[in-house]
Parts: C-alpha cells; structure tokens; sequence
C-alpha cells in the first residue's frame, strides 16, 4: 500500500519541494512508516531542533542501521559505526567541540581563500577537456568530476582513484537512512567504509612523516601534540570526502537551476558581482541535503505529537527553506533574491546551531570557481533531454544524468 506521504516516490527525488510543502501544511510532525521516524518540515522547528543539542542527539549512526537494515549483523555493523561515529555531523558534545576546534583552524574563510588556486586550478583543467564537445553529460562531465577532483586535491588523496572513492562514498552514505536496504547491501557498505578509511590511514601516515600543502597535512598540523590517533583522523578525511559528495548534488542542481532559468544565467554573464547571491539562492533553492537526521534524548511535544525518547527525527531543511513563512515566493529561484533585505550567506539548508556545516565555505567556493567557469567558458550549453534523478536516497536531492549539448554558433564564438 501506497502511503499517503511516499518519500520513496520518483516523483519525491525528481522534486521533493511538492510534497513537502503538503508535509508542512498538513502534517508538520509527521510518523513515516518508510524511514520508522518523524519528519518536520516547518522552518521554526527544524531551525529549533538542530541548536536544541539538549533534548536532540547527533549520535544516531547506530540507531538509523538497526531501524532501517532488516536482520542487521552486529560485527558489521559495529565496524562501520567505529569509522562514522567520529564524523563531526554524528557526535556530541564534549567530542563534536573537540575535533571542531581542530578542524576550526584548517576551515576558516581565510584559510578557504587560499585554497582558491588550486580549485580554480582543477576546474580549468576539466572545463578545457570539454571545449570541443559538442554534446555532454551535465552531470558526469561537470558535477560528478568537478567536485569530487577539487575535494581529493584538496585532502590529498590522488585524484587519480577519484572514482573509486565516489564508488565507496556512495555505498557509505546508503547506511545513513533514506533507503531500502538488505542485509547483504549493509555488508556492502561497510566493506566500502573499511576500504576508504584504511586508504585515508594510509595517507595521514604518509602525511605526518612528510607533510604536504593538503587539508590532511594541515590537520595533523593543527594538532601539533598529536593528541588525536590516525585513525580518528583518518574518519574526518573521510568524512571530508563523504561531504564532497553533497557537492557534487548541490553542483548538478545549480546547473539544472540555472539552465531551466536562463535569465538569471545572462544576468551572471553580465555581472559576475553576481555569483556570491547566486551559490546562496542554489544552495537555498535547490539543496542537495533534504533531511537531516536526529534522535530524541526526552519525550517532546510538538504540533500536538508526542515524540518519544530514542525516536529518529528526520528534520527537512530543504523543506524550511521553502518556507513561506520565511521566504516570499518560495518556489521562485532569484539570485537576487533579498529575505529580510539581505542575501543569506549561510542558508538554513547549511544547518544552524552547534553542528551547522564547518565546510560551507568551503562548498560555496567550489560551486562559485566551478559554475562560473562552465558558462564562460562553454557557451551555448542548453538542455537536451529530460534530467534523471538520483533515486538511492530520500535524504539527498541530485541528478544522475544531465543531456547538454551546446549551441554551434556559441562554440564557434
């Protein structure tokens, strides 16, 4: 039987915004069956449960795999809870402020601003292998390599097996919730976290006998006392990868967004001052993330549920995003969009409160480097077909294949 809010639908990961507008107009606190917890979706609560670290816990690793893998096995999943359960997104405090404060060094706007050489050096590199191209994959040529080359260059990792570390992040992040899993996909997911993790060791060992101009070796220099193990290390370079994944969504939806409005592209052509409003209204519009998970610590009463102690809360950012409350036109992609007579440089689809994203600026200045140079430097791209959409996950929004091909007076310019 079809339930009445089907967050398994094609149409929910062509577009999640339809049903969850009726989510929040309907059943703001609503009990999924598909995910076993609740999904809130207005802007007020989401933004109150992710600063609420009191009555809601980060740690959910663990809980999301025993609800959601039927006949889970215990060794495989504790080997996998070993090597996520440092991530800065799934521990509370007092170990989320003490890897933050580590990590805070290497993140800094001003320290993301000298990785922007290297970045916009990844990006020319890939742009000017497709100047020639008449026809392109949106998403393989431009979202799924841009990011992810730009992210391995940056930790350290070669970029040479880019592709088999997004094979193992996209097995990885399939034991996060958001999908239909069997046993034998549990197992799958952890050999990929074991395999990851053991290559990212391998690389913090190499980096703290000798150090390179990477995110890895600025890590291990952060902590000069080495009072962190590799290993634990070696989770937050791979958690560090995983995030790279989420840019690789939000890079393929901001292409969508602004080839469907190609007003707002010439607008960006014609005044590049422009870009900074534009990462913030794709990242806001068309988000990548569209739920984010927490567990109840206490029993809490919300829109008249009571929502129990242990009980998965998956908050929708992408749904407070697009809350009318919040947003005139909601549904309306402005990149000079002004809410409250600002632009928003750190969008509520970031997070907010002690766990809000530590690598957004890191994130805006690979869609900035790399979207600005794909519709400078390949005029005349347009759509040429319909955009499929990832379907493995009804926590994250991207697409999967993105048919361009580029005007011939435009590539003869």
């Amino acid at each position: 039987m079809t339930p009445p809010f089907d967050l398994f639908a094609p149409d929910f990961f062509a577009d999640p915004n339809p049903l969850l507008h009726r989510l929040r107009t309907e059943d703001p606190v609503h009990w999924s069956e598909q995910l076993r917890g609740w999904v809130v979706t207005p802007f007020a609560d989401v933004e109150a449960i992710l600063k609420d670290t009191a009555r809601f816990s980060s740690d959910r690793v663990a809980k999301i795999i025993w609800t959601q893998v039927p006949d889970p096995d215990p060794p495989t999943i504790a080997r996998y809870v070993d090597i996520l359960s440092p991530f800065l997104g799934f521990c509370d405090d007092p170990q989320h402020t003490r890897a933050r404060s580590l990590l805070h060094r290497v993140f800094t706007p001003q320290a993301i601003a000298t990785l922007e050489p290297h970045v916009q050096r990844m990006v020319d590199m890939v742009i000017q292998r497709l100047v020639d191209k008449p026809e392109l994959d949106g998403f393989l040529d431009l979202a799924a390599t841009i990011p992810t080359l730009a992210i391995c260059e940056l930790v350290g990792a070669p970029t040479s097996d880019m592709h088999t570390y997004r094979a193992w992040v996209l097995d990885i992040i399939r034991l996060l919730g958001g999908t239909k899993l069997s046993p034998e996909d549990a197992k799958r997911c952890e050999q990929s976290a074991v395999a990851l993790h053991d290559y990212l060791l391998d690389i913090c060992k190499q980096r703290r006998a000798e150090p390179r101009e990477d995110l890895i070796s600025r890590m291990l220099a952060a902590d000069g006392a080495n009072a962190f193990e590799l290993k634990y290390l070696a989770s937050i370079a791979l958690e560090l990868i995983g995030a790279g994944l989420t840019v690789v969504d939000q890079f393929g939806n901001g292409l969508v967004a602004l080839l469907r409005n190609p007003e707002q592209r010439d607008a960006l052509l014609a005044d590049p001052s422009l870009w900074d409003g534009a990462v913030s209204e794709m990242i806001r519009a068309e988000s990548s993330v569209v739920l984010v998970a927490r567990i109840a610590r206490t029993a809490v009463e919300l829109h008249g549920k009571r929502i129990q102690p242990g009980d998965l809360v998956f908050v929708s950012t992408t749904a407070a995003a697009h809350d009318p409350a919040i947003y005139a036109d909601p549904d309306r992609f402005d990149i000079q969009r002004r809410d409250n007579g600002r632009v928003d440089p750190r969008p509520i689809s970031f997070g907010t409160g002690p766990h809000i994203c530590l690598g957004a600026y890191l994130g805006r200045l690979e869609l900035k480097v790399g979207l600005r140079a794909v519709f400078e430097r390949l005029p005349g791209l347009r759509l040429a077909g319909a955009v499929e959409w990832r379907q493995d996950s009804a926590l994250f929004h991207g697409p999967r294949k993105v048919p361009l091909v580029r005007d011939v007076a435009a590539r003869a310019a």
